[in-house]
């Protein structure tokens, strides 16, 4: 009985860190600028300097959201910054859905990952897009069952047009 009781509060209460609020900043048009100014100044435990913003909650067995900025340090790619977006519903409902986004030393999109998944990933959804000088090129690739898989139409948003605002925001 007490075990079952256990599990149960267990269930019911959550846990939750953070080193910033995420939501003050959804609207910014410098949003970006913005995170890497807080992200140069916000300090850590005691007297060491955090190395990421970052907010993470979680309820055990049922939800999960991970939202982080930190600075790349990936060898092979350019400098800048990375931010991560995820929210999940695991192991009880299986559903997966994030936002990966990679940004030069000037806060300019470089990549953006974006995927969901449902039932355990048996049906998932992957969009890529990726900003060049010419325009932003957006792929997608849909897999079906685990097995099935198969890339959409590859679409070019012209610089022209990304300058006119008419790309449609991932």
């Amino acid at each position: 009985m007490w075990t079952g009781m256990l599990t149960l509060s267990l269930l019911m209460h959550g846990c939750a860190s953070q080193n910033y609020d995420f939501g003050a900043v959804v609207n910014e048009p410098s949003r970006i600028a913005r995170l890497v100014d807080d992200l140069e100044n916000i300090e850590g435990d005691g007297d060491a300097k955090s190395e990421e913003l970052y907010d993470i909650r979680i309820v055990p067995l049922v939800h999960s959201r991970l939202h982080v900025f930190s600075e790349a340090d990936d060898e092979d790619a350019p400098a800048g910054f990375i931010e991560a977006d995820i929210e999940s519903y695991f192991p009880l409902f299986g559903f997966v859905n994030g936002t990966a986004s990679q940004y030069d030393i000037d806060s300019q999109l470089i990549t953006r990952h974006n995927f969901d998944s449902s039932l355990w990933g048996a049906f998932r959804k992957e969009r890529e897009l990726i900003v060049t000088r010419s325009g932003h090129r957006e792929k997608t690739r849909h897999t079906f069952l685990w097995l099935l898989s198969w890339w959409g139409e590859e679409k070019w948003h012209p610089a022209a047009e990304v300058a006119l605002g008419n790309e449609v925001e991932p």
